[in-house]
């Protein structure tokens, strides 16, 4: 099972346009109690992808990047694939439904070593030259 990584504005072009592998973004707010169901949800089928997907949430209080992609709901979700929007679903999918769309986005997906690699750089830059520990662990 997956923890939803929260990325901000100035992380969302690494982890997300530059994904090796496609990348679903949840953008949520703390207050929303639908959107803690959505991320149970989606901790849920992470467990039958594994690591081809990474997942994220984007705080939409705190950053502005979800504007870009006309998001006026929340829970939505927003899945990217070679540095594109690939598509999204703002209407409270259910399991079934999420994953289908990430099978489909996952059919040829890069190495998820890889991912995970890029994965920690950003969000640990020391793990890159093997300070730690905390990224090195799956």
């Amino acid at each position: 099972m997956i923890k939803l990584i929260e990325i901000n504005d100035t992380q969302f072009d690494a982890l997300v346009l530059r994904a090796p592998t496609p990348a679903l973004v949840m953008c949520t707010s703390p207050e929303c109690i639908i959107c803690k169901t959505m991320a149970e949800r989606l901790r849920e089928v992470s467990k039958d992808v594994g690591s081809k997907m990474l997942f994220l949430s984007l705080n939409i209080n705190e950053n502005k990047k979800w504007q870009d992609y006309q998001v006026r709901v929340i829970p939505t979700l927003l899945y990217f694939k070679s540095g594109a929007l690939a598509a999204r679903q703002d209407n409270f999918p259910d399991a079934d439904e999420i994953r289908s769309q990430i099978a489909q986005l996952t059919s040829k997906a890069a190495p998820a070593d890889a991912a995970h690699e890029d994965l920690c750089t950003v969000i640990d830059p020391e793990a890159s030259v093997g300070a730690s520990r905390r990224c090195r662990k799956r």
